[in-house]
């Protein structure tokens, strides 16, 4: 298990300690307990956009837009040879 010591203002550590109490209770453990859930919810959240980043990259390199193309229905769903079809 990791330690790290931080240093917060006043004011927020008053208001991280009443949403802990108001959440938790004021019990042994439950404000390490909160940031633990702060710090995962920020990694998750921080892992999320940087996927969408990469996605929103990886569009951004194609010829064109998906906006711009202009598909059919029968182009996307056209029927299968016979070499590919299902059993």
């Amino acid at each position: 298990m990791g330690t790290i010591t931080v240093n917060v203002d006043d004011d927020t550590e008053h208001t991280f300690r009443q949403a802990v109490n108001r959440r938790y209770g004021a019990r042994k453990g439950t404000l390490g307990k909160a940031i633990k859930e702060a710090m995962h919810a920020w990694s998750e959240d921080d892992a999320q956009a940087r996927a969408r980043q990469n996605v929103l990259d990886i569009l951004g390199t194609l010829p064109i837009r998906a906006s711009e193309m202009k598909l059919r229905r029968e182009d996307m769903y056209a029927p299968r040879s016979k070499n590919h079809s299902r059993p």
